[in-house]
């Protein structure tokens, strides 16, 4: 009997190495405040109160976010010529509103921030017959989802160098029924050259069942991946980890020049502003305030 369990223990060398770094450079690429708040770096000498008010006051630059859409701009500057292709499909590649081109910027994009990314065709699930009018009053068509490389937990190729399986873990959040509480799905989907298989984790106990299976006859693993071509064969890291790197010394850079133009600032006008201080006293001030903060 197969051990379900093991399912949720796989993982892919690829993936775990890669992990951390994905997990960090996806942050980068979303900045916002909770990104400024893992980012920023408090120096040695610093106490907590200063720390937290140069946290208020920092801005991130997002130059990795910039430099991944600028890449991918300049790769799909020119719209690919697609003779004889189905008008439904280019309009909506996804099955939920996104256009081809834009699917593609997405898997563009994914490779420039991860180095890799996946792209997963697939037909909503049917039973019976379909006719002309059924098929267009469900949309069941094909479709394509460019997937992050987090997502594809561990895979296998085989000795014609196509897929075997591919393992994708599919967590959700279920919120159909507006009169029970809402729960979380903690699964993963295994795809074969001919099945799949759903599995899930209970939440009660943590066992793992198979929740659902089926067949698709396509005789190959519904799945592309992608893996950018830097370092020459040399396993070398991808370069979007030292954009990030960068990036950060600027946040850190910046908002260090900015809390030392505060502090100047607040010292300055509390001498000037101050009565009965002689010429001599305001001067040591001033040279203080030079020496201790630049």
């Amino acid at each position: 009997m197969a051990d379900f369990e093991y399912i949720f223990k796989r993982q892919h060398p690829a993936y775990k190495k890669n992990r951390e770094g994905w997990i960090k450079s996806r942050k980068a690429y979303s900045g916002g405040v909770q990104y400024i708040d893992s980012a920023l770096v408090k120096h040695v000498s610093e106490v907590e109160l200063e720390f937290n008010e140069r946290r208020k006051r920092a801005y991130y630059l997002n130059y990795p976010r910039k430099i991944a859409r600028l890449i991918t701009h300049y790769v799909l500057s020119a719209f690919p010529q697609r003779r004889n292709a189905n008008d439904e499909l280019i309009e909506d590649f996804s099955r939920d509103g996104l256009r081809v081109n834009e699917v593609m910027r997405q898997f563009s994009t994914m490779l420039n921030v991860y180095g890799s990314a996946w792209m997963l065709v697939e037909m909503p699930s049917f039973s019976g017959d379909v006719d002309p009018e059924r098929k267009k009053q469900e949309r069941i068509r094909p479709y394509a989802v460019a997937i992050s490389p987090l997502t594809v937990i561990d895979w296998a190729y085989g000795n014609n160098g196509r897929l075997l399986w591919a393992l994708l873990e599919e967590n959700s959040y279920d919120s159909s029924d507006p009169f029970a509480p809402p729960h979380g799905r903690v699964q993963r989907r295994l795809w074969t050259r001919d099945e799949w298989f759903l599995f899930e984790k209970n939440s009660q106990g943590g066992k793992v069942v198979l929740r659902d299976s089926g067949r698709h006859k396509l005789g190959v693993v519904p799945l592309v991946q992608a893996v950018e071509a830097d370092g020459f064969g040399m396993d070398a890291n991808h370069w979007f980890e030292d954009v990030v790197r960068v990036s950060d010394a600027i946040l850190n850079n910046e908002s260090e020049a900015q809390m030392n133009i505060v502090k100047q600032s607040f010292f300055s006008e509390s001498v000037n502003s101050g009565t009965g201080f002689s010429d001599f006293i305001k001067s040591l001030y001033l040279l203080y305030g030079a020496l201790i903060f630049g």
